[in-house]
């Protein structure tokens, strides 16, 4: 179960949606109102979804079931189209409203789509059986009558309320009417054929359903009834649901209908046409599935080694900095340290009593005057093309000389610098820095030109962990919030965020020690990087006055590894 202080619903529901828009590659907004509805709209360069109270049923159900007709890209316009010409075809018969005829047809699709949906959605994420059971059941206990029309027998069978629907009534007087066991037997049929099918499914549905629409239809008018009927007219905005705005092929999911709107002329039977769908529906998931892997693949696996354009200036010591830490160091230096070994100008008395009365090797008792590995140090640069502004790759460059400068000395000191940026399909270039000759390839690489947060963070801290200093220091140098782009397609930044959080998670358990320079944020850039990084961030005015912070945390490290 989920911790709720960990992560909020609102957050919960954000982090879902951010992953449909990874796989759809379109925006969604998420907006929230206290009616008693859940809908998507689509428009064209973003989706929006509202999720209201709808009682019983949690807001995550219902973003679950309205991402999945953005998923599984319900196919609007396609069945506009065909709805409007089984419309038109009544025009010269009856005199009832032809939006009316529409809204029968769109009454029983939409019931039957929500049923494709679902049942795709169950199979994404095998939890959503069990959410989408228990919501069916908690509107189905909402209905107390019984159903007397077609739609109400779809309706109740899709929300498990069989129990109201009279399946041993007579046949009805009317020959317009079909007989309530035959409507419940195509019904149930129909909500069980269109289970896992594809974009084409819903509309093969409503094809094979039309036939009982339509004498519906006719008895309603045979009965001087021109409304049709208000008991399917739950919705007072009927143009709203039916005039859609005009949009891309792509984006509403127009398929050929050719096969399935003239049924006088059937091309396939229902059961081939219900076949190929499931085979396309089979399609769809796996399709996601794949898009899925590759949004989890965006971790350190994507990642090369020294790919870099070569840089042609070298680092250059900030001479002030060097000598002053370099006399604190060296003075430092000349304290012995004392440890017990195998090699040594004197015997420690304890240590030969302790092994001797233990049984242990008493030639390990001599005192050596040695240092000891003592500290890590690993400067992880932000290489995106924005730190190639003139001075702020030049100053992390010159920074890092100073360090190897000065530590030239020490031996107990493993410092080490990488350079990363990621490329246009998601692959991370580090270049490593391992002496004050390799400063030179400190610089930007046009190649790989924007942010992996992200996966510095795994890199980073994987490799500060295999490094043999006992006390360890990681410092970031970045200039701005994380930007990431995958197969060429920018992930969003609030997705890109969580994913640097929970990668901050993981890096905190391999080194706690971490401190983060971000260089003349934005704002955005700034609230970007402390839901990142917290408390370790450290914003600059400028690189000086952040080469300053980090060259005090420097010295304050290596002082105490020395004292």
């Amino acid at each position: 179960m989920r911790n709720k202080q960990l992560l909020t619903d609102k957050e919960n529901e954000r982090m879902f949606a951010d992953i449909v828009e990874n796989i759809v590659k379109k925006r969604i907004d998420l907006r929230y109102t206290s009616k008693p509805i859940a809908n998507v709209e689509s428009y064209g360069e973003y989706h929006v979804i509202r999720l209201g109270n709808i009682k019983g049923v949690d807001k995550f159900t219902l973003l679950n079931h309205e991402a999945g007709h953005i998923l599984f890209n319900s196919p609007t316009k396609s069945a506009e189209y065909m709805i409007n010409c089984w419309a038109e075809a009544w025009k010269a018969d009856v005199v009832a409203d032809l939006n009316l005829i529409k809204k029968t047809y769109w009454y029983a699709l939409n019931l039957i789509e929500d049923q494709r949906i679902e049942s795709l959605m169950a199979k994404l994420y095998l939890y959503n059986k069990k959410r989408f059971y228990k919501a069916k059941l908690h509107v189905g206990r909402e209905y107390r009558c019984m159903a007397y029309t077609p739609f109400l027998v779809l309706e109740y069978a899709r929300f498990l309320r069989d129990d109201l629907i009279d399946k041993d009534s007579p046949p009805p007087n009317d020959p317009y009417l079909i007989p309530s066991d035959k409507c419940y037997d195509m019904v149930k049929k129909i909500l069980n054929e269109v289970e896992g099918t594809g974009k084409r499914g819903a509309l093969i549905g409503l094809a094979k359903f039309k036939p009982i629409i339509d004498k519906y239809i006719y008895s309603k008018i045979n009965h001087g009834d021109n409304t049709l009927g208000y008991d399917v007219d739950k919705d007072d905005r009927w143009e709203e649901e039916v005039d859609h705005t005009p949009l891309d092929y792509d984006e509403v999911g127009r398929v050929d209908v050719s096969d399935i709107e003239d049924r006088n002329k059937p091309t396939y039977s229902f059961d081939k046409l219900f076949e190929d769908s499931r085979k396309a529906g089979e399609g769809d998931i796996e399709w996601i599935k794949e898009a899925l892997s590759n949004i989890n693949k965006s971790s350190p696996s994507g990642v090369v080694e020294n790919d870099g354009g070569l840089g042609t200036v070298k680092g250059k010591p900030i001479e002030d900095i060097v000598g002053v830490l370099n006399t604190i160091f060296k003075e430092m230096t000349e304290i012995p340290k004392s440890v017990i070994g195998y090699d040594g100008d004197e015997i420690d008395i304890e240590s030969y009593i302790s092994n001797k009365v233990a049984g242990h090797d008493v030639t390990e008792c001599f005192i050596d005057i040695k240092y000891v590995k003592g500290a890590s140090i690993l400067v992880s640069v932000d290489g995106s093309s924005s730190m190639d502004d003139g001075y702020s790759m030049t100053r992390a460059r010159d920074m890092v000389a100073t360090m190897y400068k000065v530590i030239e000395n020490i031996d107990n000191i493993d410092l080490r610098t990488v350079v990363w940026s990621a490329n246009i399909m998601g692959v991370m270039n580090v270049t490593h820095i391992k002496s004050m000759e390799d400063t030179w390839n400190i610089c930007t690489t046009g190649d790989y030109p924007t942010t992996p947060t992200h996966l510095a963070i795994d890199y980073s801290t994987k490799m500060i962990k295999g490094m043999r200093g006992r006390k360890k220091l990681i410092i970031f140098i970045t200039d701005g919030q994380p930007e990431y782009m995958k197969n060429a397609t920018f992930i969003p930044t609030q997705t890109l965020v969580k994913m640097g959080r929970n990668s901050m998670v993981r890096g905190m358990r391999r080194c706690d020690n971490m401190v983060v320079i971000l260089i003349k944020p934005t704002d955005f850039s700034r609230k970007c990087c402390e839901d990142i990084f917290g408390n370790r961030l450290i914003v600059a005015d400028d690189m000086k006055s952040g080469s300053d912070i980090i060259m005090n945390k420097f010295k304050s490290l290596v002082m105490g590894v020395l004292s």
